[in-house]
Protein backbone atom coordinates (compact mmCIF):
# COMPACT_ATOMS: atom_id res chain seq x y z
CA UNK A 1 0.00 0.00 0.00
CA UNK A 2 2.89 2.03 1.08
CA UNK A 3 4.29 1.66 -2.38
CA UNK A 4 1.25 2.03 -4.19
CA UNK A 5 1.06 5.83 -2.28
CA UNK A 6 4.57 6.85 -2.62
CA UNK A 7 4.09 6.17 -6.73
CA UNK A 8 1.17 8.16 -6.61
CA UNK A 9 2.40 10.69 -5.20
CA UNK A 10 5.36 10.93 -7.20
CA UNK A 11 3.26 10.76 -10.47
CA UNK A 12 0.92 13.77 -9.00
CA UNK A 13 4.39 16.00 -8.19
CA UNK A 14 5.59 15.48 -11.36
CA UNK A 15 2.44 16.41 -13.15
CA UNK A 16 2.11 19.76 -11.42
CA UNK A 17 5.67 20.23 -12.13
CA UNK A 18 5.07 20.47 -15.09
CA UNK A 19 1.75 21.95 -15.39
CA UNK A 20 3.05 24.40 -18.35
CA UNK A 21 3.35 23.08 -21.44
CA UNK A 22 6.45 22.42 -22.29
CA UNK A 23 8.50 22.87 -25.84
CA UNK A 24 10.40 20.35 -27.88
CA UNK A 25 14.22 21.61 -28.37
CA UNK A 26 14.80 18.49 -30.60
CA UNK A 27 17.47 16.68 -28.08
CA UNK A 28 16.47 13.33 -26.30
CA UNK A 29 17.19 12.86 -22.55
CA UNK A 30 16.33 9.69 -20.72
CA UNK A 31 13.42 9.32 -18.38
CA UNK A 32 14.45 9.46 -14.37
CA UNK A 33 11.56 8.02 -12.81
CA UNK A 34 9.42 4.65 -12.52
CA UNK A 35 10.89 1.52 -13.17
CA UNK A 36 8.65 0.30 -16.18
CA UNK A 37 6.43 -2.32 -14.71
CA UNK A 38 1.94 -1.79 -14.58
CA UNK A 39 2.46 -0.26 -10.91
CA UNK A 40 5.41 2.00 -11.77
CA UNK A 41 5.57 3.19 -14.92
CA UNK A 42 8.41 4.80 -16.84
CA UNK A 43 7.60 8.77 -16.08
CA UNK A 44 7.34 10.61 -19.70
CA UNK A 45 7.90 13.93 -18.42
CA UNK A 46 9.20 16.03 -21.08
CA UNK A 47 8.75 16.38 -24.92
CA UNK A 48 12.69 15.27 -24.79
CA UNK A 49 12.02 12.05 -22.96
CA UNK A 50 9.44 11.01 -25.33
CA UNK A 51 12.61 11.82 -27.94
CA UNK A 52 14.69 8.88 -25.98
CA UNK A 53 11.70 6.62 -26.51
CA UNK A 54 11.90 7.19 -30.11
CA UNK A 55 15.54 7.06 -30.12
CA UNK A 56 15.92 3.80 -28.28
CA UNK A 57 13.28 2.09 -30.34
CA UNK A 58 14.50 2.86 -33.90
CA UNK A 59 17.99 2.98 -33.20
CA UNK A 60 20.56 5.77 -33.98
CA UNK A 61 24.31 6.27 -34.64
CA UNK A 62 26.09 4.20 -31.74
CA UNK A 63 22.37 3.54 -30.61
CA UNK A 64 21.58 -0.94 -31.09
CA UNK A 65 18.13 -1.53 -32.72
CA UNK A 66 15.02 -3.38 -31.44
CA UNK A 67 14.71 -1.98 -27.83
CA UNK A 68 11.05 -2.96 -28.22
CA UNK A 69 10.41 -2.67 -24.89
CA UNK A 70 7.75 -5.57 -24.49
CA UNK A 71 5.53 -5.84 -21.60
CA UNK A 72 7.08 -2.35 -19.94
CA UNK A 73 4.74 0.67 -19.07
CA UNK A 74 5.25 4.76 -20.07
CA UNK A 75 3.09 7.15 -18.80
CA UNK A 76 2.79 10.53 -20.01
CA UNK A 77 2.63 12.97 -17.30
CA UNK A 78 2.27 16.63 -18.84
CA UNK A 79 0.85 18.18 -21.96
CA UNK A 80 3.88 19.00 -24.30
CA UNK A 81 4.50 20.28 -27.16
CA UNK A 82 6.97 18.56 -30.03
CA UNK A 83 7.62 22.45 -32.11
CA UNK A 84 6.98 21.95 -35.59
CA UNK A 85 6.22 25.85 -34.78
CA UNK A 86 9.82 25.95 -34.78
CA UNK A 87 10.48 23.88 -37.89
CA UNK A 88 11.26 20.52 -35.90
CA UNK A 89 10.17 17.08 -37.68
CA UNK A 90 8.88 14.54 -35.34
CA UNK A 91 10.37 10.61 -36.10
CA UNK A 92 8.12 7.96 -35.66
CA UNK A 93 8.07 5.96 -32.68
CA UNK A 94 8.82 2.56 -34.44
CA UNK A 95 9.55 2.21 -38.10
CA UNK A 96 10.12 0.28 -41.43
CA UNK A 97 12.05 0.82 -44.63
CA UNK A 98 11.02 -1.30 -47.51
CA UNK A 99 9.33 -3.95 -45.22
CA UNK A 100 12.46 -4.60 -44.06
CA UNK A 101 14.57 -3.40 -40.73
CA UNK A 102 11.23 -2.97 -38.89
CA UNK A 103 11.89 -2.11 -34.93
CA UNK A 104 8.24 -1.89 -33.55
CA UNK A 105 7.12 -0.48 -30.17
CA UNK A 106 5.83 -3.59 -28.35
CA UNK A 107 5.41 -1.83 -24.95
CA UNK A 108 2.25 -0.07 -23.24
CA UNK A 109 1.94 3.74 -23.75
CA UNK A 110 -0.45 5.43 -21.70
CA UNK A 111 -0.63 9.40 -22.92
CA UNK A 112 -2.41 10.02 -19.66
CA UNK A 113 -5.01 12.29 -21.37
CA UNK A 114 -2.55 15.04 -22.06
CA UNK A 115 -2.49 16.98 -25.07
CA UNK A 116 0.38 16.51 -27.55
CA UNK A 117 1.30 19.68 -29.59
CA UNK A 118 2.54 21.18 -32.69
CA UNK A 119 3.74 17.07 -33.91
CA UNK A 120 4.74 17.76 -37.38
CA UNK A 121 5.74 14.27 -39.48
CA UNK A 122 6.62 14.42 -43.09
CA UNK A 123 8.62 12.55 -45.36
CA UNK A 124 11.89 14.66 -45.77
CA UNK A 125 13.92 12.36 -43.71
CA UNK A 126 13.51 9.62 -45.20
CA UNK A 127 12.64 9.08 -49.18
CA UNK A 128 11.52 5.19 -48.06
CA UNK A 129 9.31 4.87 -44.39
CA UNK A 130 6.65 2.59 -44.64
CA UNK A 131 4.75 4.05 -41.65
CA UNK A 132 4.34 7.51 -40.13
CA UNK A 133 2.43 8.78 -37.08
CA UNK A 134 3.21 9.63 -33.38
CA UNK A 135 4.03 5.91 -33.31
CA UNK A 136 5.00 4.25 -36.82
CA UNK A 137 4.56 0.81 -36.07
CA UNK A 138 3.47 -0.69 -32.65
CA UNK A 139 2.90 -4.55 -32.28
CA UNK A 140 1.70 -6.86 -29.46
CA UNK A 141 1.19 -4.10 -27.07
CA UNK A 142 -1.17 -0.57 -26.28
CA UNK A 143 -1.97 2.81 -26.85
CA UNK A 144 -4.38 4.59 -25.36
CA UNK A 145 -5.39 8.00 -23.49
CA UNK A 146 -2.97 9.65 -26.51
CA UNK A 147 -4.99 13.17 -27.33
CA UNK A 148 -3.37 15.11 -30.64
CA UNK A 149 -4.80 18.58 -30.72
CA UNK A 150 -5.66 20.15 -34.06
CA UNK A 151 -1.96 22.06 -34.66
CA UNK A 152 -0.11 18.08 -35.21
CA UNK A 153 0.01 17.38 -38.68
CA UNK A 154 1.48 14.86 -41.20
CA UNK A 155 2.67 16.07 -44.55
CA UNK A 156 3.67 13.48 -47.16
CA UNK A 157 5.17 15.05 -50.28
CA UNK A 158 6.46 13.27 -53.49
CA UNK A 159 6.43 10.22 -51.08
CA UNK A 160 7.25 6.53 -53.36
CA UNK A 161 7.74 3.56 -51.67
CA UNK A 162 7.44 0.16 -53.36
CA UNK A 163 5.80 -1.34 -51.00
CA UNK A 164 3.24 -0.08 -49.03
CA UNK A 165 2.58 3.43 -47.21
CA UNK A 166 0.58 3.51 -44.07
CA UNK A 167 -0.29 6.55 -42.48
CA UNK A 168 -2.25 7.20 -39.16
CA UNK A 169 -2.15 10.20 -36.28
CA UNK A 170 -1.29 8.33 -33.57
CA UNK A 171 0.21 4.88 -35.21
CA UNK A 172 0.86 4.12 -38.37
CA UNK A 173 0.91 0.68 -38.49
CA UNK A 174 -0.53 -1.63 -35.55
CA UNK A 175 -0.73 -5.69 -35.26
CA UNK A 176 -1.82 -7.30 -32.60
CA UNK A 177 -2.60 -4.03 -30.36
CA UNK A 178 -4.84 -2.27 -28.31
CA UNK A 179 -5.45 1.22 -28.99
CA UNK A 180 -7.93 2.65 -26.30
CA UNK A 181 -9.05 6.14 -25.95
CA UNK A 182 -7.36 7.94 -28.33
CA UNK A 183 -8.56 11.47 -29.84
CA UNK A 184 -7.09 13.01 -32.92
CA UNK A 185 -7.55 16.72 -34.19
CA UNK A 186 -4.71 16.35 -36.62
CA UNK A 187 -4.50 17.51 -40.02
CA UNK A 188 -2.88 14.60 -42.61
CA UNK A 189 -1.76 15.21 -46.01
CA UNK A 190 -0.50 13.29 -48.11
CA UNK A 191 0.39 14.52 -51.88
CA UNK A 192 1.62 12.95 -54.70
CA UNK A 193 2.10 9.46 -52.79
CA UNK A 194 2.67 6.70 -54.73
CA UNK A 195 2.36 2.61 -53.12
CA UNK A 196 3.85 0.53 -56.11
CA UNK A 197 3.01 -3.07 -54.71
CA UNK A 198 0.87 -2.47 -51.62
CA UNK A 199 -2.15 -0.50 -50.51
CA UNK A 200 -1.81 3.33 -49.18
CA UNK A 201 -3.63 3.50 -46.30
CA UNK A 202 -4.35 6.57 -43.85
CA UNK A 203 -6.67 6.71 -40.93
CA UNK A 204 -7.19 9.82 -38.79
CA UNK A 205 -6.09 7.79 -35.46
CA UNK A 206 -4.40 4.65 -37.16
CA UNK A 207 -3.11 4.16 -40.97
CA UNK A 208 -4.50 0.33 -40.97
CA UNK A 209 -4.83 -2.80 -37.89
CA UNK A 210 -3.84 -6.38 -38.02
CA UNK A 211 -5.65 -8.63 -35.60
CA UNK A 212 -5.76 -5.94 -33.46
CA UNK A 213 -8.60 -3.85 -31.72
CA UNK A 214 -9.91 0.30 -31.61
CA UNK A 215 -12.12 1.45 -29.02
CA UNK A 216 -13.50 5.03 -27.55
CA UNK A 217 -11.24 6.82 -29.93
CA UNK A 218 -12.55 9.76 -32.26
CA UNK A 219 -11.12 11.79 -35.17
CA UNK A 220 -12.27 15.59 -35.46
CA UNK A 221 -9.39 16.85 -38.01
CA UNK A 222 -8.87 16.59 -41.49
CA UNK A 223 -7.60 14.02 -44.13
CA UNK A 224 -6.68 15.12 -47.39
CA UNK A 225 -4.97 12.60 -49.83
CA UNK A 226 -3.70 12.76 -53.47
CA UNK A 227 -2.17 9.22 -53.43
CA UNK A 228 -2.14 5.88 -55.76
CA UNK A 229 -0.98 2.35 -55.46
CA UNK A 230 -0.59 0.42 -58.68
CA UNK A 231 -1.66 -3.38 -57.36
CA UNK A 232 -3.78 -2.10 -54.37
CA UNK A 233 -6.51 0.35 -52.94
CA UNK A 234 -6.23 3.85 -51.70
CA UNK A 235 -7.90 3.77 -48.61
CA UNK A 236 -8.68 6.24 -45.79
CA UNK A 237 -10.94 6.03 -42.57
CA UNK A 238 -11.72 8.40 -39.68
CA UNK A 239 -10.24 6.18 -37.19
CA UNK A 240 -8.41 3.75 -39.64
CA UNK A 241 -7.22 3.12 -43.38
CA UNK A 242 -7.84 -0.54 -42.97
CA UNK A 243 -8.67 -3.25 -40.58
CA UNK A 244 -8.03 -7.22 -40.91
CA UNK A 245 -9.39 -9.63 -38.33
CA UNK A 246 -9.97 -6.31 -35.91
CA UNK A 247 -12.65 -5.25 -33.50
CA UNK A 248 -13.71 -1.53 -33.79
CA UNK A 249 -16.12 0.01 -31.02
CA UNK A 250 -17.46 2.80 -29.40
CA UNK A 251 -15.88 5.21 -32.36
CA UNK A 252 -16.74 8.49 -33.73
CA UNK A 253 -15.38 10.39 -36.76
CA UNK A 254 -16.40 14.02 -37.16
CA UNK A 255 -13.61 15.13 -39.48
CA UNK A 256 -13.85 16.03 -43.04
CA UNK A 257 -12.10 12.78 -45.06
CA UNK A 258 -10.90 13.59 -49.40
CA UNK A 259 -9.64 10.88 -50.84
CA UNK A 260 -8.61 12.30 -54.54
CA UNK A 261 -6.68 11.56 -57.73
CA UNK A 262 -5.29 14.72 -58.80
CA UNK A 263 -1.73 13.13 -59.57
CA UNK A 264 -0.77 11.20 -63.25
CA UNK A 265 -0.76 7.37 -62.12
CA UNK A 266 0.28 5.80 -65.05
CA UNK A 267 -1.19 1.68 -65.08
CA UNK A 268 -2.94 2.47 -61.63
CA UNK A 269 -5.03 -0.92 -61.08
CA UNK A 270 -6.17 -0.24 -57.31
CA UNK A 271 -9.37 1.52 -56.45
CA UNK A 272 -9.90 4.89 -54.41
CA UNK A 273 -12.42 4.11 -50.79
CA UNK A 274 -12.78 6.59 -47.88
CA UNK A 275 -14.93 5.30 -44.69
CA UNK A 276 -16.40 7.41 -42.01
CA UNK A 277 -14.69 4.80 -39.44
CA UNK A 278 -12.92 2.11 -41.75
CA UNK A 279 -11.11 2.61 -44.78
CA UNK A 280 -11.50 -1.31 -45.89
CA UNK A 281 -11.86 -4.08 -44.30
CA UNK A 282 -9.80 -7.31 -45.91
CA UNK A 283 -8.45 -10.50 -44.35
CA UNK A 284 -10.09 -12.23 -41.42
CA UNK A 285 -13.45 -11.44 -39.84
CA UNK A 286 -13.63 -8.07 -38.66
CA UNK A 287 -16.56 -6.40 -36.42
CA UNK A 288 -17.70 -2.72 -36.35
CA UNK A 289 -19.90 -1.67 -33.39
CA UNK A 290 -21.42 1.23 -31.73
CA UNK A 291 -19.96 3.88 -33.91
CA UNK A 292 -20.85 6.83 -35.28
CA UNK A 293 -20.04 9.22 -38.32
CA UNK A 294 -20.96 12.56 -38.49
CA UNK A 295 -17.85 13.76 -40.66
CA UNK A 296 -18.18 13.97 -44.62
CA UNK A 297 -16.45 11.74 -46.30
CA UNK A 298 -15.87 12.27 -50.32
CA UNK A 299 -13.85 10.27 -52.92
CA UNK A 300 -13.13 12.49 -56.48
CA UNK A 301 -12.00 10.39 -59.04
CA UNK A 302 -10.26 12.45 -61.96
CA UNK A 303 -10.45 10.33 -65.11
CA UNK A 304 -7.76 11.83 -66.59
CA UNK A 305 -5.38 10.47 -64.57
CA UNK A 306 -7.20 6.89 -63.42
CA UNK A 307 -6.22 4.70 -66.52
CA UNK A 308 -7.14 1.14 -65.27
CA UNK A 309 -10.16 -0.61 -63.71
CA UNK A 310 -10.94 -0.25 -60.26
CA UNK A 311 -13.47 0.99 -57.84
CA UNK A 312 -14.72 4.29 -55.98
CA UNK A 313 -16.63 4.07 -52.81
CA UNK A 314 -17.30 6.32 -50.22
CA UNK A 315 -19.39 4.54 -46.43
CA UNK A 316 -20.54 6.46 -43.54
CA UNK A 317 -18.60 3.48 -41.58
CA UNK A 318 -16.92 1.41 -43.86
CA UNK A 319 -15.50 2.45 -47.28
CA UNK A 320 -15.10 -1.07 -48.90
CA UNK A 321 -15.16 -4.94 -47.62
CA UNK A 322 -12.37 -5.89 -50.38
CA UNK A 323 -12.12 -9.44 -51.44
CA UNK A 324 -9.78 -12.01 -51.92
CA UNK A 325 -7.70 -11.79 -55.03
CA UNK A 326 -8.08 -15.19 -56.16
CA UNK A 327 -10.40 -18.25 -55.20
CA UNK A 328 -7.97 -20.41 -53.24
CA UNK A 329 -7.87 -17.53 -50.30
CA UNK A 330 -11.14 -17.31 -47.53
CA UNK A 331 -14.15 -15.15 -48.36
CA UNK A 332 -13.53 -11.61 -46.49
CA UNK A 333 -15.76 -10.74 -43.99
CA UNK A 334 -16.86 -7.79 -41.78
CA UNK A 335 -20.16 -7.57 -39.28
CA UNK A 336 -21.31 -3.80 -38.95
CA UNK A 337 -23.32 -3.32 -35.88
CA UNK A 338 -25.42 -0.55 -33.89
CA UNK A 339 -23.63 2.60 -35.98
CA UNK A 340 -25.20 5.23 -37.97
CA UNK A 341 -24.13 7.92 -40.23
CA UNK A 342 -25.27 11.25 -40.32
CA UNK A 343 -23.40 12.98 -43.12
CA UNK A 344 -22.92 13.76 -46.59
CA UNK A 345 -21.03 10.82 -48.65
CA UNK A 346 -20.02 11.37 -52.13
CA UNK A 347 -18.22 10.25 -54.86
CA UNK A 348 -18.34 12.02 -58.13
CA UNK A 349 -19.80 10.49 -61.20
CA UNK A 350 -17.46 9.26 -63.83
CA UNK A 351 -17.91 9.06 -67.40
CA UNK A 352 -16.48 5.44 -67.59
CA UNK A 353 -17.29 2.00 -68.21
CA UNK A 354 -14.19 0.52 -66.25
CA UNK A 355 -14.61 2.47 -63.22
CA UNK A 356 -17.25 1.87 -60.79
CA UNK A 357 -18.40 4.44 -58.26
CA UNK A 358 -20.80 3.60 -55.40
CA UNK A 359 -21.35 5.55 -52.01
CA UNK A 360 -24.07 3.85 -48.88
CA UNK A 361 -24.72 4.89 -45.97
CA UNK A 362 -23.57 2.18 -43.85
CA UNK A 363 -21.38 -0.08 -46.25
CA UNK A 364 -19.59 2.16 -49.45
CA UNK A 365 -18.90 -1.38 -51.52
CA UNK A 366 -18.95 -4.88 -51.45
CA UNK A 367 -16.54 -6.85 -53.38
CA UNK A 368 -17.79 -10.05 -55.18
CA UNK A 369 -15.74 -12.12 -52.75
CA UNK A 370 -16.29 -10.30 -49.83
CA UNK A 371 -19.31 -10.49 -47.12
CA UNK A 372 -20.61 -7.25 -45.01
CA UNK A 373 -23.56 -8.42 -42.22
CA UNK A 374 -24.63 -5.05 -41.22
CA UNK A 375 -27.19 -4.91 -38.24
CA UNK A 376 -29.38 -2.36 -36.22
CA UNK A 377 -28.11 0.66 -38.16
CA UNK A 378 -29.32 3.71 -39.69
CA UNK A 379 -28.17 6.61 -42.15
CA UNK A 380 -29.53 10.25 -42.75
CA UNK A 381 -27.13 11.55 -44.94
CA UNK A 382 -26.81 12.41 -48.13
CA UNK A 383 -25.52 10.28 -50.99
CA UNK A 384 -24.07 11.09 -54.47
CA UNK A 385 -22.67 8.59 -56.72
CA UNK A 386 -23.36 6.72 -60.04
CA UNK A 387 -24.50 3.72 -57.40
CA UNK A 388 -26.12 4.49 -54.14
CA UNK A 389 -27.48 2.66 -51.14
CA UNK A 390 -28.95 3.57 -48.36
CA UNK A 391 -26.98 0.62 -46.24
CA UNK A 392 -24.82 -0.55 -48.64
CA UNK A 393 -23.80 -1.69 -52.64
CA UNK A 394 -23.09 -4.86 -53.25
CA UNK A 395 -21.18 -6.70 -56.09
CA UNK A 396 -23.72 -9.24 -55.72
CA UNK A 397 -25.34 -11.49 -53.38
CA UNK A 398 -22.63 -10.35 -50.79
CA UNK A 399 -24.29 -8.73 -47.91
CA UNK A 400 -27.47 -9.34 -45.72
CA UNK A 401 -28.78 -6.35 -44.17
CA UNK A 402 -31.37 -6.73 -41.18
CA UNK A 403 -33.24 -3.76 -39.38
CA UNK A 404 -31.60 -1.20 -40.79
CA UNK A 405 -32.73 1.87 -42.32
CA UNK A 406 -32.08 5.06 -43.85
CA UNK A 407 -34.05 8.30 -44.45
CA UNK A 408 -36.41 7.95 -47.78
CA UNK A 409 -35.24 10.10 -50.51
CA UNK A 410 -31.81 9.90 -49.86
CA UNK A 411 -31.15 7.73 -52.50
CA UNK A 412 -32.30 4.44 -54.32
CA UNK A 413 -33.91 2.12 -53.07
CA UNK A 414 -31.74 -1.28 -53.90
CA UNK A 415 -33.53 -3.92 -51.44
CA UNK A 416 -30.61 -3.45 -48.79
CA UNK A 417 -32.48 -1.62 -45.67
CA UNK A 418 -35.76 0.22 -45.21
CA UNK A 419 -37.10 3.66 -45.91
CA UNK A 420 -37.99 5.67 -43.40
CA UNK A 421 -39.48 9.25 -43.08
CA UNK A 422 -37.44 11.65 -41.29
CA UNK A 423 -40.02 12.34 -38.58
CA UNK A 424 -39.83 8.74 -37.47
CA UNK A 425 -36.95 8.52 -37.44
CA UNK A 426 -36.63 11.09 -34.78
CA UNK A 427 -39.51 9.04 -32.91
CA UNK A 428 -39.21 6.94 -29.30
CA UNK A 429 -40.75 4.12 -32.00
CA UNK A 430 -38.65 4.30 -34.39
CA UNK A 431 -35.49 3.93 -31.29
CA UNK A 432 -37.57 1.19 -30.22
CA UNK A 433 -37.54 -0.45 -33.65
CA UNK A 434 -33.84 0.22 -33.95
CA UNK A 435 -33.01 -1.24 -30.58
CA UNK A 436 -34.68 -4.56 -31.41
CA UNK A 437 -35.21 -5.47 -27.88
CA UNK A 438 -31.60 -4.26 -26.46
CA UNK A 439 -31.14 -0.96 -25.02
CA UNK A 440 -27.90 1.02 -27.57
CA UNK A 441 -29.73 3.70 -28.72
CA UNK A 442 -32.01 6.16 -26.74
CA UNK A 443 -33.72 9.70 -27.84
CA UNK A 444 -31.91 12.88 -28.76
CA UNK A 445 -33.54 14.68 -26.15
CA UNK A 446 -30.90 17.46 -26.14
CA UNK A 447 -30.48 17.69 -30.15
CA UNK A 448 -26.81 16.94 -30.30
CA UNK A 449 -27.40 14.45 -33.15
CA UNK A 450 -29.69 16.57 -35.35
CA UNK A 451 -32.61 14.71 -33.36
CA UNK A 452 -31.92 11.58 -34.97
CA UNK A 453 -31.30 8.75 -32.34
CA UNK A 454 -27.82 8.59 -30.29
CA UNK A 455 -26.44 5.72 -28.06
CA UNK A 456 -28.25 5.23 -24.72
CA UNK A 457 -24.73 5.39 -22.65
CA UNK A 458 -23.79 8.49 -24.19
CA UNK A 459 -21.43 7.66 -26.69
CA UNK A 460 -22.43 10.39 -29.09
CA UNK A 461 -20.22 12.81 -29.99
CA UNK A 462 -20.54 15.77 -31.71
CA UNK A 463 -23.81 17.55 -33.58
CA UNK A 464 -24.72 17.92 -37.53
CA UNK A 465 -23.98 21.66 -36.89
CA UNK A 466 -21.29 21.85 -34.64
CA UNK A 467 -22.71 23.42 -30.68
CA UNK A 468 -19.22 25.27 -29.87
CA UNK A 469 -18.49 24.38 -26.22
CA UNK A 470 -21.79 22.31 -25.34
CA UNK A 471 -23.93 24.97 -27.61
CA UNK A 472 -22.98 28.17 -25.96
CA UNK A 473 -22.68 29.23 -30.35
CA UNK A 474 -23.68 27.47 -32.88
CA UNK A 475 -21.66 27.60 -36.09
CA UNK A 476 -22.82 26.12 -39.61
CA UNK A 477 -22.67 24.86 -42.01
CA UNK A 478 -19.48 22.94 -41.30
CA UNK A 479 -17.15 22.42 -43.53
CA UNK A 480 -18.24 25.25 -45.61
CA UNK A 481 -16.89 27.18 -49.12
CA UNK A 482 -18.37 30.41 -48.57
CA UNK A 483 -19.35 32.01 -45.39
CA UNK A 484 -20.55 30.45 -41.68
CA UNK A 485 -23.41 31.29 -39.84
CA UNK A 486 -22.82 32.46 -35.94
CA UNK A 487 -25.52 32.50 -33.65
CA UNK A 488 -25.09 32.91 -29.82
CA UNK A 489 -27.89 30.85 -28.31
CA UNK A 490 -27.94 32.41 -25.11
CA UNK A 491 -28.95 36.40 -24.27
CA UNK A 492 -25.38 37.09 -24.74
CA UNK A 493 -23.48 39.15 -27.82
CA UNK A 494 -20.74 38.90 -29.87
CA UNK A 495 -18.16 40.60 -28.97
CA UNK A 496 -15.63 39.53 -32.02
CA UNK A 497 -14.98 36.32 -34.07
CA UNK A 498 -11.70 35.40 -34.69
CA UNK A 499 -10.04 32.79 -37.16
CA UNK A 500 -6.73 30.99 -36.26
CA UNK A 501 -4.73 28.63 -38.81
CA UNK A 502 -3.20 24.93 -37.47
CA UNK A 503 -0.16 26.78 -36.63
CA UNK A 504 -1.64 29.34 -34.46
CA UNK A 505 -1.47 32.70 -36.71
CA UNK A 506 -4.58 34.61 -36.90
CA UNK A 507 -5.81 34.59 -40.12
CA UNK A 508 -9.00 36.66 -39.54
CA UNK A 509 -10.87 38.94 -37.00
CA UNK A 510 -14.28 40.22 -37.41
CA UNK A 511 -15.42 42.74 -34.83
CA UNK A 512 -18.76 43.72 -36.61
CA UNK A 513 -21.96 41.97 -38.64
CA UNK A 514 -21.29 38.71 -36.48
CA UNK A 515 -24.79 37.28 -38.55
CA UNK A 516 -21.58 35.37 -40.52
CA UNK A 517 -18.23 35.62 -41.49
CA UNK A 518 -16.79 34.82 -44.37
CA UNK A 519 -14.09 32.75 -45.31
CA UNK A 520 -13.97 32.09 -49.24
CA UNK A 521 -10.52 33.94 -49.25
CA UNK A 522 -8.60 31.28 -46.72
CA UNK A 523 -6.81 28.44 -48.30
CA UNK A 524 -8.67 25.26 -48.19
CA UNK A 525 -7.93 23.43 -44.16
CA UNK A 526 -8.33 23.40 -41.15
CA UNK A 527 -8.98 26.57 -38.61
CA UNK A 528 -9.87 27.47 -35.03
CA UNK A 529 -12.49 29.81 -34.62
CA UNK A 530 -12.83 31.91 -31.66
CA UNK A 531 -15.81 33.34 -30.28
CA UNK A 532 -15.87 36.41 -27.67
CA UNK A 533 -19.15 37.10 -26.50
CA UNK A 534 -19.86 40.65 -24.25
CA UNK A 535 -20.09 39.38 -21.56
CA UNK A 536 -16.48 37.62 -21.11
CA UNK A 537 -17.24 34.11 -22.44
CA UNK A 538 -14.79 32.73 -24.41
CA UNK A 539 -15.65 29.77 -27.43
CA UNK A 540 -13.78 27.70 -30.03
CA UNK A 541 -14.63 25.44 -32.64
CA UNK A 542 -12.80 23.48 -35.54
CA UNK A 543 -13.56 24.84 -38.68
CA UNK A 544 -13.13 23.17 -41.94
CA UNK A 545 -12.77 25.83 -45.70
CA UNK A 546 -13.45 23.32 -48.41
Amino acid sequence: MKKILFITLAIVISMAANAQNQVWDGTAEPWTHGSGTEEDPYLIETPQNLAYLAVMVNGEPGVALNHMFPDTCFLLTADIDLGGQNGLVWNPIGTCTHYSNSVGFSGHFDGGGHAISNMTVTNETSYYYNYYGLFGYAKEGSIKNVVLDLTCSIQLKDCYEYWGIFVGGVVGYGTQISVINCHSDATIEATETFAEMDQCSVGGVCGILWESSAAQCSFGGYIDCDAGSRYANVTLGGITGGVRGCEVTGCHNDGWIVNKTKTHIAGNWGGFVAGGIAGTAIGDLSVISHCGNNGRVEVEVNPEVYFEEGPAYSGGILGYAWGRTNSTLPVVEVEVRNCYNVADLSVNPVDDAYIHTAAGGIVGGVDTYARADVSNCYHVGGLTAEHTGGILVPAGDSASVTNSYFIDGCCCDNGFGEPQTEGFMKSAEFVSLLNAGGEVFAMDTDNVNGGFPVFADGGHFNVIENQIDGGGVSAYPNPAAGSISVVVNSGAEIGSVSLFDISGRLVKVQQSGFGSIDISGLATGMYVMKVTLDDGKVFEEKIVKK
